[in-house]
This record gives C-alpha cells, structure tokens and sequence, in this order.
C-alpha cells in the first residue's frame, strides 16, 4: 500500500523558538496509518526534496550542510521534522511526501518476491520490486 501527498504548499510550523528548534509538519492519512498498519506492518517513509542526493529521499537522513529530516509515525498521522544546525530553517525544499506500507504475512514474515530485497534507500528500486508507480 502506498500514500503519497503533495506538500509544496504546505505551511511548516516552528517548534520551541526561531534560535533553537525544528520546523514540523502533520500530515493527516488516517485510511493509511490505521492502528494495525503502524503496529504491524513495516513502512518506508521518502520525500521529494532539493536535498542531495534528491529527488526522493528515504528518511532520515542527513546531509553535509547538517539539514536533518526525520519522520514520526502515529495512528492517522504523519509528522515530519527538520532542522539545520538545531535550527528550525534549511535551505531545502519539499515537493511531496510517500509511504510505502508493506503487510506482514500471516506467519509474521515480509510477503516479498523471490528476488532480493531491493536497497531500501533506492527509491526507484523499492517502486520497482514492489509494483509501485514512481
């Protein structure tokens, strides 16, 4: 299962003050991130950014100008956070946001190909493997 929303529009809030903190934003997918989905199921969480090395990047990560990005996951809900140099202001924009859910098996395994998994860091190998349009 996938969710993907457009959030080049979207207005990030600051958390604790504009010397010291984070920028935030919540992101409402209550039919994607029901309670079974986020206590079961194993989920990947990418964005399309200006960020090297862009354009989809899995969270989180880091770049070398200290822009840090990072995702929390919640029942209906997902939240993105980031910062540069503790921060709450980057130089990086955003154009949308994706989770790839992926269901357990009954026997608790990752339904999966016979293939190998796919570098999970690869956005574009994980839509592949997956059947996913990119």
């Amino acid at each position: 299962m996938e969710f993907t929303k457009d959030i080049s529009t979207a207005v990030w809030s600051t958390v604790c003050s504009s010397t010291k903190g984070y920028l935030k934003l919540d992101i409402s997918a209550p039919n994607t991130l029901t309670e079974d989905v986020v206590n079961n199921w194993v989920y990947l969480e990418y964005v399309y950014t200006s960020d090297s090395p862009g354009p989809w990047v899995q969270l989180p990560y880091y770049t070398e100008c200290n822009i840090r990005v990072r995702a929390d996951i919640s029942i209906g809900l997902l939240t993105l956070k980031r910062d540069q140099d503790g921060l709450p202001s980057t130089q990086s924009w955003f154009n949308k946001v994706r989770l790839i859910c992926i269901k357990p098996t009954s026997t608790g395994t990752i339904s999966r190909q016979s293939a190998p998994l796919p570098d999970f860091n690869d956005y574009r190998a994980v839509c592949r493997y997956y059947g996913l349009p990119e």
